[in-house]
């Protein structure tokens, strides 16, 4: 007798705890969880069942949208999200079989609006990389649904995340635009270059020093737009010794860095290259000239950099003019494709 009514209590206790012939709710959202304010929500209830199997099934689904507690707020298995307004939601619902069996289900969705398409720089020089950030307004950012479209750039694309990079190889306005469902926003930044470079040289023949200065402009008309690069010179000098101080009047000495590297901010529109010499003019003179190697180059904010010009040869020699006659040395300087003469005292 106790032990048939131990086994009838354990039965009672399994088909009660395990709930044999349930009802159970199910969620799921079309398209998403996590959708943008302009997509319409699809809240579906099909997914829900019964867990007896003699044919019964779900005959009600309630939805509670507003949190309150109360599943009057749609009908039906499938029912359209009424709100398109940004934020998190929890959505509630409440299905029922044929034998009066009830479940409860919850689920968060999240709607999200792109907000901003920002960059770090307005204007930007070629080759120089330029990052876009989206701003999305919404507690969970759509990383895996943004398409990113730059035409032209290095990279021209590129599918999920809310940051971009890219770099241009032409001057000129180009546009980033970051698609979000049906959402896009753009963003169009000025890509510049160094135009216009010019050169100039002179000799001080009182104080022994020569002169060189560089100008450009940028082809947006903006030197700001420059703000990524930099505008130098590399010249490499003949021999291996650093410095290098070749025995050449009429300078009594010349002291050059080998190779000689010089930088600026593009943003400056200039550089000036000063060579001091030591001394004044040595005499005797006597016929000399050396070649060096130079290149005019833009460097880019990655500390690469291409060549604007280059190679040229800068020359400089000691010559007579009218050979014999002690009143006609001249000293030549060569740079960038410029040349000056003076004569030397």
């Amino acid at each position: 007798m106790w032990m048939r009514l131990t086994l009838i209590l354990v039965c009672l206790s399994y088909f009660v705890g395990d709930c044999f012939g349930c009802a159970v709710a199910v969620i799921s959202f079309d398209p998403g969880s996590k959708v943008c304010s302009s997509d319409p929500v699809n809240c579906n209830g099909g997914g829900s069942y019964d867990t007896d199997d003699s044919g019964s099934g779900i005959v009600s689904w309630k939805w509670d949208f507003d949190n309150d507690g109360n599943y009057n707020d749609g009908s039906g298995e499938n029912v359209t999200f009424p709100d398109s307004n940004v934020g998190s939601y929890i959505i509630a619902l409440e299905v029922k079989d044929n034998e009066g069996d009830t479940d409860i289900a919850f689920k968060f969705l999240t709607i999200l609006e792109p907000n901003e398409l920002i960059s770090n720089k307005d204007g930007t020089c070629v080759e120089c990389d330029v990052s876009f950030v989206l701003l999305i307004d919404g507690r969970y950012p759509l990383h895996e649904y943004v398409n990113w479209s730059a035409p032209g750039g290095d990279p021209s694309s590129k599918t999920g995340g809310t940051s971009f990079t890219t770099h241009w190889s032409s001057a000129g306005s180009k546009t980033v635009t970051a698609t979000v469902c049906s959402t896009s926003k753009s963003k169009t930044v000025t890509v510049a270059a160094v135009t216009n470079f010019s050169e100039d040289l002179w000799l001080d023949l009182g104080n022994g020093l020569l002169y060189f200065e560089y100008s450009w402009d940028s082809s947006s008309g903006d030197l700001s737009d420059l703000s990524g690069c930099k505008v130098g010179e590399k010249v490499d000098f003949p021999g291996s010794s650093n410095p290098y101080s070749p025995d050449d009047p009429p300078f009594d000495d010349w002291n050059f860095a080998n190779p000689t590297i010089m930088n600026v901010l593009a943003t400056g529109g200039s550089l000036s290259d000063t060579v001091y010499k030591a001394g004044l003019f040595s005499t005797p003179y006597s016929n000399k000239s050396f070649t060096a190697t130079q290149y005019i180059r833009v460097v880019k904010c990655d500390d690469s950099y291409t060549n604007l010009m280059g190679p040229l040869s800068i020359v400089d020699s000691v010559y007579q003019s009218v050979p014999g006659d002690p009143n006609s040395w001249k000293f030549k300087a060569q740079k960038s494709g410029h040349s000056s003469i003076y004569d030397l005292p």
